[in-house]
């Protein structure tokens, strides 16, 4: 048994690392298209907030499950737009930002190994 601060992401993780590829890719489906719909209502009132903020949520979320399920994790993988979506979360992240980049900081196995980019991306 593993004592980490975030033990229902660990151990759904640990899960998820059986499941087949192409439950992988519905994850990083999922983030994707949750970046994108926080892009298009930029600047416009498509959406409501609270819709937006669950989307933000969804997509650190995946990212999260991405990351402790797969073996490469998010930060090097090719089918999450890792870049966009950190972006997105720290220029669109509205009351939550300094939150969602934490999470992406902290929750995520890899992301000492990310690409300089992405952890400058999320730095304070």
């Amino acid at each position: 048994l593993t004592c980490t601060a975030f033990p229902f992401a660990h151990r759904l993780g640990v899960a998820l690392k059986a499941v087949s590829a192409e439950g992988k890719a519905v994850l990083a489906e999922l983030c994707n298209a949750c970046c994108g719909m926080i892009d298009r209502s930029k600047g416009k009132a498509v959406l409501p907030e609270p819709s937006v903020d669950l989307y933000r949520h969804v997509m650190v979320g995946c990212i999260i499950l991405y990351d402790r399920s797969a073996n490469s994790g998010a930060f090097s993988s090719r089918e999450v737009a890792i870049v966009k979506c950190c972006t997105t979360a720290k220029k669109r992240g509205g009351v939550d930002t300094a939150k969602l980049c934490s999470a992406l900081k902290y929750c995520t196995v890899n992301f000492s190994t990310a690409p300089e980019r992405v952890q400058s991306l999320l730095e304070d």
